[in-house]
């Protein structure tokens, strides 16, 4: 979902960063897909599994269609999320359960989009078919589709941002490449100003708008002349992740429009005049954030909560809801702890999230913000003046954790049994459902964030971390010449209504982008050589269909070809590359033309 208004609030902004259309001969080096925004869009109009897959389908050749890839497709699926989203998404879904109980109306049962469910593993299935379609319509070697599926950690946009850096880092990376993102969550406007990856264009399918993001940089530097646009866009994004999102809540009795007016009045009136204890030359600028350190200035938070450079009512609770909800002021107003809030931990849950966001990883997966509100712009200013003065501190660093266990999440389908309300244990393996019973959180009595956390840390601490924990993404491309000559794996049959592809035309390879950066400088660098065509010294990576990583049962409407098509990925040295797709179903129908087109379901 990301911060509620935001794309509105963006286009009111940055208007000139906004245009209706791209150019018809418009194409990108790399087109990268959150995959989850497609499904939940196809789920609007379809009951069932097979339409359900189909409807995703047809509306990713429609959006590559519209965004010509030329170089990498990267498709990433929502895999196991940090704590801190479990906490928000666990009361969501049981929300919605609750409306889709009462509705009379048809709809597809979008619980089943968590992560462990068996329509999830069938899904990740369903999309590797789908790159193998793809690319065996374009009949193009040179393209590659990654694919991070649902067993692989991390959020699918996070995904997307951290294949883009990784891709700019990497040997064959260019910052003259082109980016194309495709989604429409919120939060992805918010990671491509934090994440500074030039020369990207959102697409966001349910709007007649594209945002083009180096056209901010322009914004922003007509409102700020002559300072660092990266430490501008940071600060940008920092404020932007006060307005919530489904980490951290927003900060309290106070609009993004007002903190934003806030932080345009400390940028044009702060000219290096006295601010707090720190004394800076007349002409050095002072940030909310310092990316090298991961620090937070907290006076010049406090300056742009407060509006101190601002001539206008400064935003806190009604005397009347503070009695209400958090008791007599004064100390507690001032350690910036109650019931419903924590000041510090507030804070450190925006430099955590800034984090991820800039870097497209999660530092620390067991990072949660357990209370149900952010505080007000108040209480922010009396935290930090009490914290200047008891302990002359100005600045808060990112908490490290240096737990190994904090590095992971947790597995797929323990993210089930700690997101599913209990009235939908079916749809958890059945050798965790005891595990889901034991988790004993009254989702109907409208649960506390802190007995949430609790049986979070309970859950995560009883796990012991197993080799098949965890899925890998995977490269898929259309090479017939190298694909014959590999160990090809049999294709079981296809499910009703999708058709069988040739094992022989496609290698499906553990996707590492260091490795690959290597093999691909390699293969450009003999492809010159007369009379050689590729390059099968390289080290590879293959799927070993020999050793099977445990996970959850088969479904009982799952064929048992479909179940035992599950294959792992291993690393071997001077090996032939292999190839092979698993049972992934295929749409039968003919591609509609259009772009994003909402009738394309209608004859269904």
């Amino acid at each position: 979902m990301g911060v509620s208004g935001y794309w509105k609030w963006l286009k009111g902004v940055f208007p000139n960063a906004f245009s209706h259309t791209l150019p018809l001969d418009h194409a990108y080096d790399h087109v990268l897909v959150d995959g989850n925004h497609f499904l939940y869009l196809a789920a609007r109009s379809t009951t069932n599994e097979r339409d359900l897959f189909a409807a995703v389908s047809d509306r990713l050749r429609m959006a590559l269609r519209s965004a010509p890839p030329q170089k990498t497709i990267f498709i990433g699926v929502d895999g196991p999320a940090p704590w801190a989203k479990l906490l928000t998404q666990r009361n969501r879904r049981t929300a919605r359960h609750v409306r889709q109980s009462r509705s009379a109306m048809p709809m597809f049962d979008v619980l089943q989009f968590t992560p462990g469910c068996s329509l999830m593993n069938r899904l990740d299935q369903h999309l590797q078919w789908f790159a193998c379609d793809y690319l065996g319509r374009e009949r193009s070697s040179d393209l590659k589709i990654i694919f991070s599926g649902s067993r692989v950690p991390a959020e699918g946009e996070v995904k997307v941002f951290g294949h883009a850096l990784g891709k700019l880092r990497s040997k064959t990376g260019s910052k003259d490449d082109t980016f194309a993102i495709l989604g429409g969550d919120a939060d992805i406007a918010i990671q491509a100003l934090a994440s500074n990856i030039p020369r990207t264009t959102i697409v966001n399918p349910e709007s007649p708008f594209l945002l083009h993001v180096p056209s901010i940089d322009d914004e922003l530097a007509k409102l700020f002349p002559g300072i660092d646009m990266r430490r501008v866009r940071l600060d940008v994004a920092l404020l932007s992740l006060m307005g919530g999102n489904d980490y951290i809540p927003k900060l309290s009795w106070i609009v993004l429009d007002t903190l934003f007016a806030s932080y345009l009045a400390f940028r044009t009136k702060y000219q290096g005049t006295s601010l707090g204890s720190k004394q800076l030359s007349s002409n050095e600028p002072r940030f909310l954030v310092d990316p090298e350190t991961m620090t937070l200035d907290l006076e010049v938070l406090r300056a742009v909560v407060m509006g101190e450079f601002q001539d206008t009512v400064r935003r806190r609770p009604p005397t009347k809801w503070r009695k209400e909800h958090l008791g007599s002021e004064g100390s507690l107003h001032e350690a910036g702890i109650s019931p419903l809030y924590n000041v510090r931990k507030y804070l450190e849950g925006l430099l955590w999230n800034l984090d991820m966001y800039m870097n497209g990883r999660c530092s620390d997966y067991r990072f949660m913000y357990p209370y149900s509100h952010g505080p007000a712009a108040t209480d922010v200013g009396a935290w930090i003046d009490g914290l200047e003065r008891t302990e002359g501190i100005t600045e808060l660093s990112l908490p490290v954790t240096n737990t190994a266990k904090a590095s992971k999440p947790l597995p797929p389908p323990l993210c089930a049994v700690a997101m599913l309300p209990l009235e939908r244990i079916s749809l958890v393996p059945i050798e965790y459902q005891p595990r889901m019973q034991q988790f004993d959180v009254d989702m109907q009595s409208g649960l506390r964030s802190d007995d949430l956390a609790t049986a979070l840390q309970i859950l995560g601490d009883s796990h012991e971390s197993q080799p098949g924990d965890f899925g890998h993404p995977v490269c898929v491309q259309y090479d017939p010449i190298r694909a014959v000559n590999s160990d090809a794996a049999s294709i079981p049959e296809p499910l009703p209504g999708f058709s069988s592809l040739p094992a022989s035309s496609f290698l499906i390879e553990a996707w590492d982008e260091t490795v690959y950066a290597a093999c691909d400088a390699q293969r450009l660098k003999k492809a010159t050589v007369p009379g050689r065509l590729h390059d099968k010294s390289a080290p590879s990576i293959r799927i070993n269909k020999s050793s099977q990583q445990p996970g959850p049962g088969p479904d009982k409407n799952t064929s048992p070809k479909l179940a035992k098509a599950k294959t792992t990925v291993t690393r071997t040295k001077k090996q032939s590359l292999a190839a092979v797709v698993g049972n992934l179903p295929s749409h039968s129908k003919p591609v509609q033309t259009g772009l994003f087109s909402d009738s394309l379901n209608a004859n269904r």
